[in-house]
């Protein structure tokens, strides 16, 4: 994987051409967020929204193990949250095999 300063560009590039407001709404998350991120001033880890920009803007995919197919990076943060729709069986094996992969991001503690 490349490093931080082409998903960055990436994501700028796309604030550029619409908007914070738009890009924070394709990728499901805070106008603002995306323009702490953008600004180098966001608090927290951005591995997650690097994972969503990687896979919406960027096309990258991973191999799900679970599911026996790639995934674009987004879709991959979706499975793991479970924002997806899925047979119970389906769910079942990504609730035991999302954890233990390597494109796993650990959920925020609470």
């Amino acid at each position: 994987m490349a490093g931080t300063a082409d998903w960055l560009g990436v994501l700028t590039q796309r604030c550029e051409a619409t908007s914070d407001a738009q890009v924070g709404r394709e990728l499901g998350i805070a106008a603002s967020t995306v323009g702490l991120v953008r600004r180098g001033k966001y608090g927290a880890s951005t591995d997650s929204i690097e994972q969503l920009v990687r896979g919406r803007y960027m096309a990258e995919a991973v191999n799900c193990p679970a599911l026996g197919f790639e995934l674009t990076r987004d879709r991959c943060r979706a499975v793991q949250k479970g924002d997806v729709s899925a047979p119970t069986h389906m769910k079942s094996a990504l609730r035991e095999t999302c954890p233990t992969c390597p494109h796993y991001l650990q959920p925020k503690k609470s």
